[in-house]
């Protein structure tokens, strides 16, 4: 298991993109714990890496995932 903490730029009700220092692969399943100052709780949610595009080579990625099995 790999945790990474990620800064996102994009949430919406069909996924999210964030910036990582990792560089996950196509098809990727991912567990993210969503924290925010809004909610005493975290948020568990899954996805899939859709996309993974190259900011600064080694250094930094844009990551974009589709949510998977989520429920009204």
């Amino acid at each position: 298991m790999v945790a990474e903490v990620c800064q996102i730029h994009d949430i919406s009700r069909g996924g999210s993109c964030f910036a990582s220092t990792i560089a996950f692969t196509k098809g990727s399943i991912l567990n993210v714990e969503l924290k925010t100052p809004f909610l005493n709780n975290s948020v568990l949610l899954e996805g899939v890496v859709i996309d993974n595009v190259v900011k600064i080579k080694d250094v930094i990625y844009s990551i974009h995932i589709q949510w998977v099995g989520l429920s009204e």
